[in-house]
């Protein structure tokens, strides 16, 4: 080992040591108005000059220019020492990397102003802001963040799991890919959640305490299979606050400020209900730890009914997510009552929707292509009305007719045939999504009566129904007559039960033992609302299930609001498979016979 010492000018002695070609910097005696001090210093490595001598600078030791950033504000604080004692100051050990990036201790209180705004700041600021946030949610400010976004609340103080905020950031949906939250952010935040969510300034209408809103999505989703429309065991409803209160044979199943005497968690807590041997007999799960501390710390709470919330529906006010750039959007505006009709020479004979098409052509120096003969328009209308060609025979027939209006006789017959109906009711029947099974299973089982809708749509078709009429019957065929009174039965009564089958066109795959759990259930729904909003409004809502349209202006809470009009047939708490949906009837016509 070598050692030697060079002066730092103003700073005092570096003592220096060289090991196996390595220079380190060992200890160090450091002066400020003539007071020396003695420090040991691990700076580690240093660099070395040609001849193998530590860097000098005008005959001094020169510190290396690589230190690591630790190293240099060990090194700078030590130079510091003398100084803060001069001057009565305590300065701190030196840290090190591991204590510059540590997260909070998991005991130490956590505050929205002092880690969580920084971190929403940092990932969230570019699409949260006060100017134009994405999904209205505003991450700049406590307020906003409270306020929540277009799909409600994103804070469930002490359940992180129930807070949207913290699903969206743990299930990696936002922010965009590249610029991911840590998982120790995450974590932090979860923390947060779970201490309450606590402000140092709480924002005005911040809601500290569970309501009804939290509590009663899980009473649907884990508790009415048993206590709901079609079972009601113990003779205890939990559809509702009012009836939960109410109790059943054993009590109220809940006590306001006492959860632990409280019937609903005991039993939950001890895995009574839902019932062990019963959870695929009723598609249930058991509530999550997060959702029972919900449900503890609302009846701690007090058992807190709802607060109200005003919506732009209930204000008669526009929603202000539909801009007034969208609502001018050319879809939906109304159309003119007439448009002019071009006059060109040579086209008088012509229909009108020729003549806007003549009249573009002209605009490109195009005319018509030659008419079309005989044979040829007789072929048209065969593959265009039936979506076959004419045999050898109706061909020669029509080849052969005199009368002058042989082309709309044809037409006419065209439509008067049954093959009309089979060749235009395939497009209806492939918007409705018409399939002779369920899928969505491996065995696909068949489903019996779907004929029973295809052939349906064909009569419609074949007899010229009103299209107004044709809608109506599917969307709501069992409630044009009571269904239920035998001698109201009749074909036309039957039929408008056999439409509503076009809500039931979906894969369903809640046939399954294993298939048919809420999910599943929503997934279903899901279809038969973007077949209705494509089929029928000419829409795409899908897209906002999850979040305001990108492209058409329709927010996420009228999504919602779409389906809550279907909740009558489709609802997922209470809930019948396709192997439950069938009815046996017969016209009062067909019974007397």
């Amino acid at each position: 080992m070598h050692r030697t010492g060079h002066e730092w000018p103003g700073r005092g002695h570096l003592n220096l040591s060289r090991e196996k070609g390595c220079w380190q910097a060992v200890s160090a005696t450091l002066s400020s108005n003539g007071a020396a001090t003695d420090r040991k210093l691990e700076l580690g490595p240093m660099n070395v000059d040609a001849a193998g001598e530590p860097p000098l600078q005008n005959g001094h030791a020169r510190p290396s220019r690589i230190l690591s950033s630790d190293r240099a504000i060990t090194l700078l604080l030590a130079l510091a020492l003398p100084l803060g004692s001069w001057l009565g100051i305590s300065l701190p050990s030196p840290p090190t990397r591991a204590a510059e990036n540590a997260e909070p201790d998991a005991g130490t209180e956590l505050f929205f102003e002092d880690q969580i705004a920084p971190l929403l700041e940092k990932h969230c600021a570019e699409c949260h802001t006060t100017d134009d946030p994405q999904a209205m949610l505003d991450l700049s400010s406590a307020a906003g963040l409270v306020r929540g976004s277009q799909s409600g609340p994103v804070l469930t103080p002490r359940n992180r799991e129930r807070s949207l905020l913290y699903e969206v950031v743990r299930d990696g949906e936002m922010p965009p890919e590249e610029q991911a939250i840590p998982p120790e952010e995450i974590e932090l935040l979860g923390r947060w959640l779970d201490g309450g969510a606590r402000f140092r300034n709480p924002p005005e209408g911040f809601i500290r305490m569970v309501d009804e809103h939290q509590v009663l999505p899980i009473l649907l989703l884990r508790c009415t299979a048993c206590h709901g429309a079609k079972l009601r065991r113990g003779n205890l409803d939990l559809r509702s606050i009012k009836s939960l209160l109410a109790g059943g044979e054993s009590g109220p199943a809940a006590i306001s400020g006492a959860p632990d005497e409280s019937l609903m968690i005991r039993r939950v807590e001890s895995e009574a209900c839902p019932p062990p041997g019963q959870l695929l007999t009723y598609f249930v799960a058991r509530p999550s730890p997060s959702e029972v501390q919900t449900l503890r710390r609302w009846i701690d709470d007090g058992i807190p009914r709802e607060t109200p919330v005003a919506s732009a529906s209930t204000l008669n006010e526009l929603d202000p997510s539909v801009t007034e750039v969208d609502r001018r959007h050319w879809s939906f505006r109304p159309l003119p009552v007439r448009i002019e009709v071009p006059h060109l020479a040579g086209v008088d004979r012509l229909q009108p929707v020729d003549a806007f098409i003549a009249a573009k052509l002209k605009d490109q120096g195009l005319d018509f292509s030659p008419p079309a003969d005989r044979q040829q328009l007789i072929r048209r209308l065969y593959i265009d009305l039936t979506g076959l060609p004419p045999t050898v025979d109706e061909l020669r027939i029509w080849m052969d007719i005199p009368r002058s209006d042989w082309y709309p006789a044809l037409v006419d017959t065209l439509l008067a045939s049954p093959r009309y109906g089979e060749r235009w009711g395939r497009h209806w029947l492939d918007l409705a999504g018409y399939a002779d099974s369920e899928g969505g299973q491996s065995e696909d089982p068949v489903r019996a009566f779907a004929w029973k809708y295809r052939d349906y749509v064909i009569r419609s078709f074949n007899s010229d129904k009103p299209w107004d009429r044709f809608l109506l019957e599917q969307l709501a065929g069992d409630e044009l007559a009571d269904y239920r009174r035998p001698e109201l039965l009749d074909d036309a009564v039957i039929d408008n039960l056999i439409a509503t089958g076009f809500l039931r066109m979906g894969t369903d795959e809640t046939g399954s033992r294993t298939m048919n759990f809420v999910p599943e259930r929503l997934g279903l729904i899901s279809d038969a609302l973007n077949v209705v909003s494509s089929g029928i409004m000419g829409l795409t809502l899908e897209c906002a299930r999850c979040h305001n349209h990108k492209y058409d202006p329709i927010p996420q809470s009228d999504y919602y609001r779409f389906k809550a009009i279907f909740q009558g047939a489709f609802d997922e708490y209470d809930w019948l498979t396709w192997k439950d949906r069938s009815l046996d009837l017969e016209s009062s016509a067909a019974a007397a016979a």
